[in-house]
């Protein structure tokens, strides 16, 4: 499982850079989609020059079956195939629309090229191929998986989430413990009181590695003593949303990312030759947990009273029957 916990580690790391980055372009009305469930994607896969064509339904079940337990709650499962499914539309909307003109991007489509997406963390999309599966779990666990996942993506068939009538680039994380992450840049984004205890592990970072990453990383010039630096939490509502070191402040998850910590929820501490970083949960922190959704969809709640807790401000859209 180590796989799985690096990979939301890096979606913790880049996802949220990325948006902010790229929320100036947002996708298209829900009700121009060219997108079909069927539709060709082409997957590049992160790290590497492999590519491959898969329908959509298929790479969101495998997606699914990379990141949740055969015993995952059905509702669980599809609440999180209608925002991940609403992440992959975005996304390649976004994507096609670098490549080409809206007429040159319509004539591809009709020739049959396929829609372009990868697995790379900032894409949020955890895809892992079958075979992948099976020899990271085994053929048991893998086949269950994929056997749940593939029913909750035909039961949400089509759905995706909306903001202002625009489908969002919807974010998932593994568990936060306590309350969900908003993003001030991103309006769709909310926090939210979530069910689940999070874990909390502790960090010790030697102080001379630390003051190299920080360097290298946010062009910080620190003394030997990380008594020195000024450095502390900035929370809000009990979750953290910035590091100060100095003057400087740091996004949480920014900085989570660059100490290649699993959570933007943290707090920081100098000690004698060390830094001391307390994180709790796992992932970005933001839109729908997990472990939380899963703990509502054993409580009774359905896939679409979990999506408009974790997304209250989104409503959720037919793009395609």
């Amino acid at each position: 499982m180590e796989w799985i916990a690096a990979l939301f580690g890096l979606l913790m790391a880049t996802a949220l850079p990325a948006l902010v980055a790229m929320w100036i372009a947002p996708a298209e009305g829900v009700q121009s989609r060219h997108l079909t469930e069927g539709a060709s994607v082409q997957i590049s896969r992160h790290g590497g020059e492999e590519e491959e064509t898969l329908p959509l339904e298929q790479i969101l079940a495998l997606s699914l079956a990379a990141t949740n337990a055969s015993d995952t709650p059905s509702a669980s499962l599809e609440a999180q195939a209608v925002a991940l499914r609403s992440r992959a539309v975005w996304w390649m909307d976004y994507c096609d629309g670098e490549a080409s003109e809206a007429h040159e991007l319509a004539e591809q489509k009709r020739a049959g090229e396929p829609h372009r997406l990868c697995d790379s963390p900032s894409h949020g999309l955890p895809y892992r191929s079958r075979e992948e599966l099976i020899a990271c779990l085994g053929e048991q666990e893998t086949v269950a998986r994929i056997r749940a996942s593939e029913a909750a993506v035909r039961a949400t068939r089509g759905q995706v989430l909306t903001y202002q009538g625009e489908v969002i680039p919807a974010m998932l994380h593994t568990a936060s413990g306590g309350m969900t992450r908003s993003v001030e840049t991103l309006a769709w984004t909310r926090s939210v009181t979530t069910p689940e205890a999070a874990a909390v592990t502790v960090w010790r970072i030697d102080a001379e590695e630390a003051r190299a990453i920080l360097a290298a990383e946010f062009g910080l010039r620190l003394s030997e003593d990380p008594a020195q630096w000024g450095i502390e939490t900035v929370a809000e509502n009990g979750t953290a949303h910035a590091v100060r070191v100095g003057e400087r402040e740091i996004p949480a998850t920014v900085f989570a990312a660059a100490l290649d910590l699993p959570s933007g929820n943290l707090a920081v501490e100098p000690a004698k030759g060390a830094l001391v970083i307390t994180c709790t949960g796992q992932g970005s922190g933001c839109g729908l947990s997990r472990a939380g959704a899963a703990i509502y969809a054993r409580g009774g709640l359905s896939y679409s009273e979990i999506l408009a807790h974790y997304y209250p401000d989104c409503s959720p859209e037919q793009a395609w029957e």
